[in-house]
C-alpha cells in the first residue's frame, strides 16, 4: 500500500513538473517565433535600404564626374556669371 502511494505521488510530481516546464517553455517559444519574424522583416528592410543606397551612390558618382557640365548648364539656365566674367548675349536672326 505504501509503495502505491509513493508511485502515485511520484507520478503526480512528475506531471506537475512537466506541466510547469511546458508553461514556462510555451511563452519562450512564442517569443522566439516573434523574434524570427522580426528578424526577417528587418533583413528585408536592410536589403531595400542597401539597394537604395547603391542607387544614390551611383547618382553621386555621376554628378561628381559631370560637375562641369552640370555647372555650365545651371549657369546658362539661370544666366549666372562668375566675378570677372562677361555676359555675352547672342541674338538669333529669323
Amino acid at each position: 500500500m505504501m509503495r502505491w502511494r509513493l508511485v502515485i505521488w511520484a507520478t503526480l510530481a512528475l506531471l506537475l513538473a512537466v506541466g510547469a516546464f511546458s508553461l514556462l517553455l510555451a511563452p519562450s517559444l512564442t517569443d522566439m517565433h516573434r523574434a524570427k519574424v522580426h528578424y526577417a522583416e528587418a533583413r528585408e528592410n536592410l536589403e531595400a535600404v542597401d539597394l537604395q543606397q547603391k542607387v544614390l551612390e551611383n547618382q553621386v558618382t555621376a554628378l561628381r564626374t559631370h560637375i562641369d557640365s552640370i555647372e555650365l548648364g545651371a549657369r546658362r539656365e539661370y544666366r549666372l556669371i562668375k566675378p570677372g566674367e562677361k555676359l555675352e548675349i547672342l541674338q538669333v536672326q529669323q
